[in-house]
């Protein structure tokens, strides 16, 4: 397999280099050059599986230059929780979120971290890596990049937009993770990153991204949507997915191109919705983001719409016909969390409980609900605006917190970085 930019002026690069390219150099996102059709033979024979041998089969389809056998241990040593599927009534929920911050996304970060290690140490290489986050992305990144060698981090959040358990993760690191807070949103926080990304006075740093922009982030994340297709009972077909950045919902379509049992794909937004918008307009027109009741998708520019649209061939009617995008209000979201807790005595955190409310706003027949964090890390929230108490919580760690607080303005965090690294 080989990558592609999806201008498509650049092509045939390696996995190992796009995975330190923040992008090609014509300045869009890198794209498989295909997707691996899976016949029915091959799709039979992956559903014994378990789930690291699942993933490194189909991992191994994108993957040019490691053997298997490495491979194999690095999602071993990344995937080392399980991923159980749970009935709440006739809703079927993956929870992705057994993880050791707690969020989905500990997947993906976890083998990125450990591909990364791996090619550093082969080539003897270093690098720096600038992250924006609105929550459960850093904190996941902060975690599985702690104290390795060779890697530094900078992480860019919005101030008082993440959770109490997401700013603990956050700023309780190893030190070579540099944590900032910054004075604006996760919008703002992402433009520093871009801004930095381009800024040729910063070339010699070496900065990269581990975001989803980075096709090291984004196709681990194949790896649960292919574990959940295969196990889910065959009459629950639409998958509701709560959205932010587009990575997951990217992943899921690649899966689903690959010949996967995934039907509908719905992906469920907050207040920001600029998705939904585009699905009823056929323009795209990103928008400054606003902080709701579930942060981690407070995202008004999502980083892989045009992954999601080139997988659609650009085509709108194409993207209505597989997908459904619904935004869910923080009250809706909020109404529904005491809900299916007065009714089946299980804890939806804000994000989860987006995907579930958009199933019933829907009507969807028996849907699949992707659980992307534990409401443990949001017990304030929780708390405060649902009236239930959360027990099973233990801070991270009880040391001060270890972080900058900075402006949104680009000279003083360029200066910041040169300082730094």
């Amino acid at each position: 397999m080989r990558y592609n930019s999806i201008s498509g002026s650049v092509k045939g690069v390696s996995f190992s280099d796009t995975l330190f390219t923040n992008l090609a150099s014509d300045d869009s996102l890198f794209i498989p050059e295909s997707i691996p059709a899976l016949n029915l033979d091959e799709m039979i024979s992956l559903r014994g599986l378990s789930l690291v041998d699942l993933g490194t089969t189909i991992m191994s389809y994108f993957l040019d230059d490691i053997n298997r056998s490495k491979l194999k241990k690095i999602i071993s040593e990344s995937i080392n929780f399980p991923i159980p599927m749970r009935f709440v009534d006739s809703y079927l929920l993956a929870e992705l979120f057994h993880g050791p911050t707690l969020s989905f996304k500990d997947i993906a970060a976890r083998v990125l971290s450990r591909l990364m290690s791996y090619y550093l140490s082969r080539d003897n290489q270093k690098v720096n890596i600038l992250v924006a986050t609105s929550g459960d992305t850093g904190g996941a990144i902060a975690h599985a990049f702690s104290s390795i060698k060779n890697i530094n981090v900078i992480i860019l959040f919005p101030k008082g937009r993440v959770s109490d358990m997401q700013f603990e993760q956050l700023t309780n690191v190893g030190e070579n993770v540099h944590s900032m807070e910054v004075d604006g949103s996760f919008d703002d926080c992402q433009s520093l990153a871009k801004h930095a990304f381009n800024d040729s006075r910063l070339h010699n740093l070496s900065l990269m991204s581990a975001n989803s922009i980075n096709i090291g982030r984004l196709l681990p994340q194949i790896i649960y949507h292919a574990y959940v297709s295969l196990h889910k009972p065959a009459d629950y077909n639409t998958h509701v997915i709560p959205s932010g950045n587009l990575g997951n919902a990217t992943a899921c379509l690649i899966v689903k191109l690959m010949g996967f049992p995934i039907g509908k794909i719905v992906l469920s937004v907050n207040g920001n919705d600029t998705m939904a918008k585009y699905m009823i307009t056929g323009i795209y027109t990103p928008r400054k983001s606003k902080k709701t009741f579930s942060t981690a998708m407070d995202v008004g520019n999502p980083n892989n719409f045009p992954r999601f649209s080139y997988l659609n061939d650009h085509n709108f009617m194409k993207i209505k016909n597989t997908t459904k995008v619904i935004s869910v209000s923080d009250s809706q979201c909020i109404a529904t969390i005491k809900d299916v807790y007065k009714k089946y005595g299980y804890i939806l955190d804000p994000h989860t409980s987006v995907a579930w409310s958009a199933a019933k706003t829907l009507k969807i027949k028996n849907p699949v609900i992707y659980a992307t964090a534990s409401p443990n890390k949001f017990i304030q929230e929780i708390s405060n605006q649902c009236e239930i108490n959360i027990k099973n919580y233990n801070k991270i760690n009880k040391s001060k917190p270890r972080y900058k607080s900075i402006g949104n303005t680009y000279d003083i965090f360029s200066k910041l970085l040169l300082e730094l690294l």
